[in-house]
């Protein structure tokens, strides 16, 4: 099947509609050169079938040449060069077309008949090339709309698998469950402590309920937001764990996606803190470089220790969610250097890169 055509029921209505530029033709013909209609009609309506078949074909060409207003000479170069060529291949089938008519039919001159008619066939075959062209490339524009819909529809699915896998992150029942076990002999032996362990784990919970649906939100909340994380981590770990935060002035209330730091805090003390047995230090700093927010987060791992399943989702999700955000000008870089791993987060701060 054709590709500009869904179905053959499509094709035939493509012949129908072409039926009154053939009959038109052909009347046009018998007019001018005085002819009767019969006469018309037996020397015009081959040609004009294979010039049907020439329109459906120029199909091809417009794909293989598509329109680019930065290039508009060149274009009209190209189409003016193939249409000459089709015209004059056309024309001299049709040319010998009369003149078979001349072997096997006695009566009439053919081929003077066809002679007459070269100017009414060369004006019917430029206009039929020059509506084929115009019609397919409207066809093209709207075959590309539709790609660009499905992109786009496309895009915002993944974004939306990229937020449920985000908020997925954020409720691990493993994390939760150590929490619920901490909390109970931390009530019979300090109160205090189990009050504060209890506040950390409402308050994270709280916001990443909230954000997960959310678009926006400011560094200053997501920093709190993984002190959260941190101080009920501080209450599994103990001393294990220590935690450092070096923000530049005037960062802490740049708009970025919420919850983007907390599958790199998970990976620090998932891969890195628990797998020490000394434990380590965690630091989280922001700069701005170059009309960019990085934000860096370290810590210290083990080399040699078991890695643990699933190593590497949270930051690759982070990865697609970044560039869906902000167009492909956000992003993450990772690095490793004297057993110390190293997550980079880059927000870039121009208008043209703001979350949609």
């Amino acid at each position: 099947m054709h590709p500009a055509f869904r179905s053959g029921k499509d094709m035939i209505v493509a012949g129908l509609l072409w039926s009154p530029v053939a009959f038109w033709t052909i009347f046009l013909h018998r007019t001018l050169s005085g002819s009767d209609l019969s006469s018309s009609a037996i020397l015009l309506v081959p040609p004009m079938i294979l010039l049907l078949g020439i329109a459906i074909s120029v199909w091809y060409i417009c794909k293989g040449l598509p329109f680019e207003k930065g290039n508009i000479l060149y274009f009209i170069v190209r189409h003016s060069l193939t249409m000459i060529m089709i015209l004059a291949v056309w024309l001299g089938v049709s040319s010998g077309y009369s003149g078979l008519l001349n072997e096997n039919f006695a009566s009439g001159n053919w081929s003077e008949l066809f002679s007459s008619s070269l100017p009414l066939l060369t004006g019917t075959g430029i206009f039929t090339y020059l509506l084929s062209i115009l019609i397919y490339y409207l066809f093209l524009a709207n075959e590309r709309i539709r790609a660009a819909e499905k992109e786009i529809l496309q895009k915002q699915l993944e974004a939306s698998r990229s937020e449920l896998e985000a908020l997925k992150t954020t409720i691990h029942p493993h994390f939760l469950f150590n929490t619920l076990n901490l909390i109970s002999p931390l009530i019979k032996r300090s109160p205090s402590q189990a009050s504060e362990l209890i506040s950390h784990l409402s308050e994270f919970l709280i916001y990443s309920f909230e954000h997960s649906i959310k678009t926006k939100s400011t560094l200053r909340d997501e920093i709190e937001h993984i002190k959260n994380y941190l101080g009920v981590e501080k209450f599994r770990l103990g001393d294990r764990l220590e935690t450092e935060f070096k923000l530049q002035k005037g960062t802490s209330d740049i708009q970025v996606p919420p919850l983007i730091l907390l599958p790199v805090v998970e990976n620090s003390v998932k891969h890195g803190i628990s797998q020490l047995l000394e434990g380590g230090n965690i630091r989280i700093e922001t700069i701005i470089k170059e009309e960019h927010l990085v934000i860096i987060v370290s810590n210290p791992y083990e080399e040699n220790a078991k890695k643990p399943r699933g190593r590497g989702h949270g930051l690759n999700n982070l990865k697609k969610r970044l560039k869906l955000y902000y167009k492909g000008e956000g992003g993450i870089l990772t690095g490793k250097k004297e057993s110390f791993f190293k997550v980079k987060i880059f927000i870039p701060l121009s208008k043209g890169a703001e979350i949609e």
